[in-house]
């Protein structure tokens, strides 16, 4: 069933227009009369920059996001507002204002696009929050009622607040943060998960305006091949809109921001006014120190191999760029001083870390990635549709000969082609550097450092798109015959991104889907747990299996303002961050328990608050809950390990029933029995199809404590299920007596 949110829809709109009426004074007093005619596009990037950049400041002389975020918003209109109106007494804002139809073209695919980025959210309610989504927004949260160096301090129960601490301790970027804070304050919400996707989709949205600035004002690109590059971009099934569902926020905004200084830099001898440009360039890049620091060494390479370059074309020139490149070096110290020596501290940190996970893609899933097949798709399609695979290869293969023979070839764009090839040769060498001399941390003996390719092919990415747009012009412009090729091509791209998109939505909202056992709306449950202890005043006992530690994260960012007691052992992106006595602390006496309950009737996003101190739950030796109208069962794979948690002051006398079952094609009995402390409190005899109800009272000590459920048998495989089956538990469930 799909729900129309089209709440996310409207906030993603009034941020555009805010980020826009932010930053158009900046492109009436900065951009050169030569790209008047893209006042539009350079009013949403300075836009952007403008309100991260002034955000990090502001921060970072002591306010909180909610002390500045309204009078920034309107000194930002007021200023433009100024600048609207000098302008127009000049007679020339609405001439800059009028956009061509290729514009107009470009700015509805964008905004089309960012809508591709909402799916997850406007179809299904839900969106992919656990890879590091935890980590953004308990930030940008935090940034709303305290300044950047006002400390967080997690301990003792308060968890959401390490991803603040872990920022602070190691000067991690945290521009996307700030931005996302900015606007949760502006449209008065209480979390910023509200705002996390459509902050994300205005990610989208810059990233393809950038696309179609790079192609028409850094490499001077014929409108149509600009606008064929951004159809690439905006539908692209992989990268941009892929990673963006997996929750990559940083990334998504460095990478537009990079690409928009590639943009200045082309420009660096043809900008005439050296004031405008080294002003609007250090404010680009003062912004990605802040938002991505990761890219700087890859941008700072690419930028110095272009700047050499020009000064071979043009040796009378070499001082004028030294000069203009030194300036903008001092500007952006005393703009990202502080957001400098962080990108400092945190690159130092990085270099010395093994971050990601092993990603063993080859050179051939690297290139479908860049033709528009997320890896996934791949694998599905050449596993099931063998013939479909054929035809998809085929066209990779097909869209490769046309590069080789049409954009490599080239004369007719041989400067922009030189550019484009020194601007990724950095990425190239870096490429070559982690595959030929780094180990692979995670397959010893090994070379090959997976995880930084991967990571390094996505930051390459933005400069695809405008080969792929100077590639299929060229084409177009072969005849009639291939102008329909090139229209047949272009649908068919379109609709196989946006199919591919709608499917790779529905599959990452899966996790939230299971976590809080809503197809209707998972997000909404989080909202009504914490409306449900939202006038509760005492701590909350969370307790919940070790393998929904993401689950938990998100409780406990939406109970943040509660002390939450909970066992983070296996949560790595928490227990680091805790003092070692808070890390897996004692339960209240007097607190709520908040237990995972996925089968009670009472249940909200799979918990319950329960009436007693008393939790039993599965610890191990189960597979994962299954459940129809009528009952909820796990399968066991042999013996399994009952966790029992006793808060309370005394014994307590637990009455456990369920039913047990052995898989279908047993055809022998098999015994059970229940163990509590090396005690046997209950023996059973299984008959083959028959389901054999288990009804028993077990006084358990205070503390915690565990009930063994032993298999005398061996564990079986039916039919093409790949698990490993002894016997299946019903309808699992217990009371206090």
């Amino acid at each position: 069933m799909l729900n129309f949110d089209l709440g996310s829809l409207l906030l993603y709109t009034c941020s555009l227009t805010i980020i826009f009426f932010s930053g158009i004074w900046l492109s009436i007093l900065l951009i050169p009369t030569v790209n008047h005619k893209y006042i539009i596009e350079f009013s949403f990037l300075l836009g952007i920059c403008w309100l991260i950049l002034s955000s990090s400041i502001l921060s970072y002389i002591g306010l909180s996001v909610k002390q500045f975020a309204y009078y920034l918003l309107a000194f930002s209109v007021l200023i433009s507002s100024f600048a609207i109106y000098f302008a127009y007494k000049r007679g020339i804002i609405v001439k800059r204002l009028i956009p061509s139809k290729g514009q107009l073209v470009t700015y509805l695919i964008a905004f089309s696009s960012g809508i591709v980025i909402l799916l997850p959210i406007l179809l299904f309610n839900a969106f992919n929050a656990f890879i590091d989504g935890f980590t953004y927004v308990s930030i940008a949260d935090y940034l709303q009622n305290f300044s950047y160096f006002e400390k967080a301090d997690p301990n003792p129960y308060f968890p959401s607040l390490t991803q603040m601490s872990l920022y602070q301790h190691f000067g991690f970027r945290m521009g996307f943060q700030f931005i996302l804070s900015f606007f949760t304050v502006l449209f008065n919400e209480h979390f910023s998960i509200a705002l996390f996707m459509p902050v994300l989709a205005v990610g989208q949205f810059c990233l393809v305006i950038t696309i179609y600035l790079f192609c028409r004002v850094g490499l001077k690109l014929p409108n149509l091949a600009a606008i064929i590059a951004v159809i690439f971009t905006a539908f692209h099934a992989s990268i941009p809109i892929t990673y963006s569902y997996l929750g990559f926020s940083p990334q998504a905004y460095g990478i537009f921001i990079a690409l928009f200084l590639f943009v200045l830099f082309l420009n660096v001898i043809s900008w005439k006014n050296s004031y405008s440009f080294v002003l609007i360039t250090s404010i680009s890049l003062s912004t990605l120190i802040v938002t991505y620091s990761e890219l700087l060494p890859f941008i700072t390479l690419s930028v110095l191999f272009l700047m050499i370059k020009f000064g071979i074309q043009v040796k009378e020139k070499i001082k004028f760029i030294v000069f203009r490149l030194l300036s903008i070096i001092i500007v952006t110290t005393g703009l990202s001083n502080i957001s400098l020596y962080n990108a400092y501290r945190a690159i130092k940190t990085q270099l010395n870390a093994v971050v990601g996970w092993n990603i063993p893609y080859t050179l051939w899933d690297y290139i479908l990635i860049v033709f528009s097949v997320p890896i996934e798709l791949k694998i599905r399609i050449s596993n099931s549709y063998p013939l479909l695979y054929a035809i998809l290869t085929l066209f990779v293969f097909l869209g490769l000969y046309l590069i080789l023979k049409n954009f490599i070839k080239s004369v007719e764009w041989k400067e922009q082609i030189g550019n484009i090839l020194v601007l990724v040769t950095p990425f190239l060498l870096i490429i070559c550097y982690f595959l030929f001399f780094v180990k692979n941390p995670w397959i010893p003996n090994e070379r090959g450092q997976t995880w930084s390719i991967y990571k390094t092919v996505q930051y390459s990415f933005v400069l695809i798109p405008p080969i792929i747009g100077m590639t299929f012009y060229y084409v177009y412009k072969q005849g009639k015959l291939y102008k329909y090729a090139m229209l047949l091509s272009g649908i068919i791209f379109v609709i196989f991104g946006l199919s591919t998109s709608y499917f790779s939505s529905k599959s990452n909202v899966q996790e939230m889907r299971q976590y809080t056992g809503n197809t209707n709306n998972p997000l909404g449950q989080y909202y009504l747990l914490y409306d449900q202890l939202k006038a509760n005043n005492k701590p909350i006992n969370l307790v919940a299996p070790e393998n929904l530690a993401k689950h938990k994260q998100l409780i406990a960012y939406f109970l943040r303002d509660h002390e939450i007691i909970s066992d983070w052992s296996n949560d790595g992106y928490i227990y680091p961050h805790l003092l070692p006595e808070n890390r897996s602390p004692k339960m209240k006496t007097d607190g709520v328990m908040l237990t995972y309950s996925p089968s009670s009737p009472n249940r909200i996003a799979n918990m319950e608050v329960s009436s007693s101190n008393v939790v039993i739950d599965f610890k191990s030796g189960v597979y994962d809950l299954e459940k129809n109208d009528l009952r909820t069962w796990r399968w066991a794979s042999g013996t399994v390990d009952l966790s029992l948690l006793n808060f309370s002051d005394d014994k307590k006398e637990v009455k456990i029933f369920f039913e047990i079952t052995l898989p279908p094609s047993v055809s022998k009995s098999e015994i059970i029995e229940l163990w509590y402390k090396e005690r046997l409190i209950e023996k059973v005899n299984i008959e083959p199809n028959v389901s054999q109800k288990i009804d028993v009272s077990v006084p358990i000590d205070i503390g915690e404590s565990d009930i063994n459920i032993k298999f005398s048998g061996t564990p079986i495989k039916v039919g093409s299920d790949p698990r490993n089956l002894a016997f299946n538990i019903i309808n699992f469930d217990y009371n206090i007596e």
